[in-house]
């Protein structure tokens, strides 16, 4: 009897399903996901995938459960660097400045500033994302970056990673990263 592969429509939502079956679950593991690729070479390459999406969470885990898919955003980036983020905080740190600091007012900023930077800059177009009025978003991108100390344009692509880092990995700017 052969196998069949699984159909498009099987694998459809199936990491949103395995992140809520962990969410429901305070004694769920932690869980390192592959991405979905065809065939043969399809298989291997999620298996190193997903060895990849297990460095980053055995290193973005600390002492909670994660769930890291090999899709998600900052993972290629964090398994690129080996899985190792130990020198990602200082990193951050550089880039974002006082931005970085682990306040739930420089959270909201960080917050903000992405989402206005994954919007195509455009403030009208990130303040629904938001839930939030166009000046308001106006008001903290320009409070984020007077937080970090220097414009946008001085290393913005480093500023899309410091911040997707943080998001992805939010304990490497806490106190008790290393």
């Amino acid at each position: 009897m052969g196998l069949d592969p699984l159909s498009g429509k099987a694998v459809d939502g199936a990491v949103d399903a395995l992140r809520r079956f962990a969410d429901a679950d305070d004694q769920a593991p932690s869980l390192a996901i592959g991405a979905v690729r065809r065939g043969i070479e399809g298989f291997a390459r999620s298996h190193v995938l997903a060895g990849d999406a297990r460095a980053v969470a055995l290193r973005a885990a600390g002492e909670g459960r994660v769930t890291v898919a090999a899709d998600d955003a900052g993972v290629a980036i964090a398994a690129m660097l080996g899985g190792d983020l130990t020198t990602a905080d200082v990193w951050v740190r550089e880039v974002l400045g006082p931005l970085a600091e682990p306040t739930e007012s420089d959270a909201h900023l960080r917050h903000s500033l992405q989402v206005f930077l994954e919007a195509g800059s455009s403030f009208t177009a990130a303040a629904p994302l938001l839930h939030l009025h166009t000046n308001t978003v106006k008001y903290r991108v320009r409070k984020a970056l007077e937080r970090r100390g220097r414009p946008l344009e001085d290393g913005r692509l480093d500023v899309e990673i410091a911040l997707l880092l943080c998001r992805r990995f939010p304990a490497i700017i806490g106190p008790h990263w290393r």
